[in-house]
């Protein structure tokens, strides 16, 4: 067996970035005296002074990086009554370098950023500090805003939802807080626009640093799917009918047929992926009344294939949702789910078809398709930038690929207590013996006034735990990806006691 050599390690990688921050880091706390006995006239004025002896901010000035951290650490105290540890500030000295940052989860992450987000405030060029969802993002920058008014830096919160006026005077701020699609799709629409009239460019000026929490799931996870911006094809004709052998066949016809085989394939290999295999064909052969000569037919054939997909690959309530309305981005009420957040992925649809084939699937067919007019990967898109960073609990063995894609440094920041998480996995030989095992764990947990938070894989999963918690008589709340109420449930979500099911 190879033995892995110490030199393709994540620590190993760290450990020339960790020498130089903790330099900086001693220089750092030199200034924590002084800085917490001034008054805080006296703070600012230092502050004033200290601008105006410099001119502009240099980041590649360590001398002012270590002033302007000790200074926003205090800061950071004084307003919030939090102050950066040690290790939380190797973390942010890190950040400025173009690297990908591994903290433990629950190592404050969020009072980490802080210190960077200042610095490349001061630039006064646009720094993003880009979360996976809305709500992440308003809290974090509700909580840290009165510090980036203390520094006198212009910032704000952007939503994919707000009016294009209000996203362009956020996106011309020194600090952006919001999710990377809204960044995304900001951008897409910003290169489509030509900035007359009300077509605006929600962003006017080069991007220069984005700081990325989740990095790994935003970066590696969802790198390769691309945001795009559709215009609607009316597709109905092509959707009617198909000609073989003479006859013509309805779509839909074929679709409705196809929704009752029984002889589908499924690949072990592949997780379990359905397929069309010898046994499959002949019964669709069958239930169309057609030979081998379909073979010679594309559009026949594209039509079974992409029909089959549909019905087997993708499941309600775990890929999709049927609305009662359609989406006003897409006009269709079929919505994808993300799988990454669990959360509705609005605006967004499948290619070559696909999207018509669900709605037929579902006997809501609107005729209409999206036409690519501008796509854009995350792994295009932060590379655009002049530099970034990412933050992230779980680098793991990905840390070669952030090398390698997007040239960026890694570095492992070591806890400051030794860490008390217990990772335990448990097997069981049926789904019920997990769902007594997952009741008995639950009314432990609640006995010894701790929350509790349980994972389903799609909305259908967190019905089913669901129940099961009730017939047990255990109160709890669910969120799934149609729920509107998500700031509720994960604001009393950490109470001693309580139970979320998502």
């Amino acid at each position: 067996m190879a033995i892995p050599s110490a030199y393709e390690s994540l620590e190993y990688e760290s450990s020339r970035m960790l020498k130089k921050a903790r330099k900086q880091l001693r220089k750092i706390n030199e200034y924590a005296p002084m800085f917490r006995e001034m008054s805080e006239d006296d703070l600012k004025d230092y502050y004033h002074e200290w601008l105006e002896s410099i001119g502009e901010f240099n980041m590649s000035n360590k001398k002012q990086v270590v002033v302007l951290y000790a200074l926003a650490r205090e800061v950071t105290f004084r307003l919030t009554g939090k102050f950066q540890y040690d290790v939380q500030v190797l973390g942010a000295l890190s950040a400025l370098e173009r690297n990908m940052i591994q903290m433990a989860t629950g190592s404050g992450k969020t009072l980490t950023l802080i210190l960077p987000v200042v610095a490349f405030g001061l630039m006064h060029k646009g720094v993003y500090v880009l979360t996976v969802n809305d709500y992440l993002s308003k809290r974090d920058w509700e909580e840290t805003k009165p510090i980036y008014d203390w520094f006198e830096l212009s910032n704000g919160y952007v939503s994919h939802d707000d009016e294009d006026p209000e996203q362009q005077a956020v996106f011309a701020k020194d600090i952006i807080y919001c999710t990377n699609s809204t960044l995304g799709f900001a951008y897409l629409n910003s290169e489509l626009a030509s900035d007359i009239g009300h077509d605006m460019k929600l962003i006017k000026r080069p991007l220069f640093a984005a700081i990325i929490d989740e990095a790994d799931e935003i970066l590696m996870d969802d790198a390769r799917n691309p945001l795009i911006i559709a215009s609607a094809t009316d597709i109905s004709g092509d959707f009617d009918d198909v000609e073989f052998n003479g006859k013509s066949h309805s779509i839909q016809g074929i679709v409705d047929v196809l929704k009752t085989m029984s002889n589908m394939g499924y690949d072990d290999d592949a997780g379990g992926q359905p397929y069309i295999d010898d046994r499959a064909m002949d019964e669709i052969q069958e239930r169309l009344g057609v030979g081998d000569e379909m073979f010679d037919n594309h559009k026949l054939m594209h039509v079974v294939y992409s029909a089959t997909n549909a019905l087997f690959q993708y499941r309600a309530y775990t890929d999709y949702i049927v609305k009662a309305e359609p989406d006003e981005d897409t006009g269709s009420r079929i919505v994808l789910i993300d799988k990454a957040t669990g959360r509705l992925a609005k605006g967004r649809t499948l290619s070559d078809n696909m999207h018509a084939f669900l709605e037929m699937k579902e006997g809501v067919f609107s005729g209409q398709s999206n036409d690519s007019s501008i796509q854009i990967t995350y792994q295009t898109l932060f590379n655009l930038f002049q530099t970034i960073a990412g933050v992230s609990g779980t680098l793991g063995t990905s840390y070669k690929e952030f090398i390698d894609i997007y040239e960026t440094g890694v570095v492992l920041i070591p806890d400051r207590l030794p860490n008390q998480l217990k990772q335990v996995t448990h097997l069981y030989a049926t789904n019920m013996s997990l769902y007594d095992d997952l009741v008995m764990k639950t009314r432990f947990y609640i006995s010894a006034h701790h929350p509790v938070l349980i994972g389903a894989m799609s909305d259908i999963g967190v019905d089913i735990i669901s129940n099961i918690l009730t017939n047990h008589g255990i109160e709890h709340k669910t969120l799934v990806s149609t729920d509107t109420n998500e700031d509720v449930v994960v604001a009393d979500a950490g109470k001693p006691g309580s139970v979320v099911v998502t």
